[in-house]
C-alpha cells in the first residue's frame, strides 16, 4: 500500500497546482480536504484490499497538494512580507496535529481495541478542514471596502 500511494503521490504538487490554477486555490485545498476524508473513511470502513487500495491512491493523490498551496493562500491573505510567518504559524499547528494524533489514535485503539474510530475521527478532521476552506474561500470572495472604493 505504500508503494501505491508512494507513487500515486509522485505528481499530486503539479496536478493540484494545475488545479488550483484552474478553480482557485481555496477551491482545491477543500477538494483535497475532501479527498483525504473520503481516503481515511475507506480505510475505517472498507477494510478489504480494493477499498484499502483506492484509499491509499486517494491519499497519495492529494497528500503533497496541499503544503504549496496553502503557502500561496497564505501570501494572498497576508501579502509576501508576512506570508512567511503565517505559514509558519499554520505550520505550528500542523505539527501539534502530528504530534497528538498519534497518541490519541494509540489511546483510542486501547480502548475500543480497534483504529476504526481514530481514522473516523481523521476523516471528521479533514471534513472540518474542509468547511474551514469553504468559509475562507466564502470571505475571500467578498469585496473588501478597498476594492468598493
Amino acid at each position: 500500500l505504500f508503494m501505491i500511494m508512494g507513487w500515486a503521490g509522485l505528481p499530486c504538487a503539479v496536478l493540484w497546482g494545475w488545479i488550483a490554477d484552474r478553480i482557485c486555490r481555496t477551491r482545491a485545498v477543500t477538494a483535497i480536504l475532501a479527498l483525504q476524508a473520503v481516503s481515511f473513511a475507506l480505510f475505517a470502513l472498507w477494510t478489504d484490499s480494493a477499498g484499502l487500495t483506492i484509499s491509499a491512491v486517494l491519499f497519495g493523490l492529494t497528500i503533497w497538494g496541499g503544503p504549496p498551496i496553502v503557502a500561496v493562500i497564505c501570501g494572498d491573505m497576508v501579502g509576501p512580507v508576512a506570508a512567511p510567518a503565517a505559514y509558519g504559524f499554520l505550520t505550528a499547528f500542523h505539527a501539534l496535529g502530528q504530534a497528538a494524533g498519534p497518541y490519541v489514535a494509540g489511546r483510542m485503539a486501547d480502548a475500543f481495541d480497534s483504529f476504526t474510530g481514530a481514522y473516523l475521527l481523521a476523516c471528521g478532521v479533514a471534513v472540518l478542514g474542509a468547511l474551514g476552506m469553504v468559509l475562507l474561500s466564502a470571505r475571500a470572495a467578498r469585496p473588501t471596502v478597498a476594492q468598493l472604493g
